[in-house]
């Protein structure tokens, strides 16, 4: 299956238009992220209206959600090394169960109210249109 480039990087500029840490890449640079982003979506999401291989059929949510997962790509949250996850946020305790596997974390109030997944704002803009391969989406 060949991944093609879901949006452009005159496009990701255009919903990025705030991020200057965005705006300041080469092209070539952010045309990475952007192809990371478009794999990741192809991966891990069904849409009954979307032809990954045409990104004509995607929606302008759909879009921008490949413009955050862009810059989750060059922030290093897009697919982190398990090594590499650090904790960001309040939880105090959550197990997540994968056959088998299972993960707990607790945190403590260090570091304010911030969610420990960076990518639920843009998962949940997903779900609005499409379904996620995994059923629920589940980062252990």
């Amino acid at each position: 299956m060949s991944v093609v480039p879901l949006i452009t990087t005159k496009e990701a500029d255009s919903y990025q238009k705030q991020n200057e840490d965005w705006l300041n890449l080469d092209k070539p640079i952010k045309e990475i992220h952007i192809y990371n982003a478009s794999v990741y979506m192809t991966l891990n999401w069904t849409c009954v209206d979307v032809d990954w291989s045409d990104p004509t059929t995607l929606n302008d949510d759909l879009k921008r959600s490949c413009s955050y997962y862009a810059d989750a790509d060059r922030l290093g949250v897009l697919n982190p090394s398990l090594s590499n996850t650090q904790n960001t946020g309040r939880v105090t305790e959550e197990t997540k169960k994968l056959g088998s596997m299972s993960k707990t974390t607790k945190w403590s109030d260090d570091g304010g109210n911030v969610n420990g997944d960076p990518l639920t704002l843009i998962d949940n803009i997903m779900m609005l249109y499409c379904n996620s391969n995994s059923g629920k989406l589940m980062r252990v």
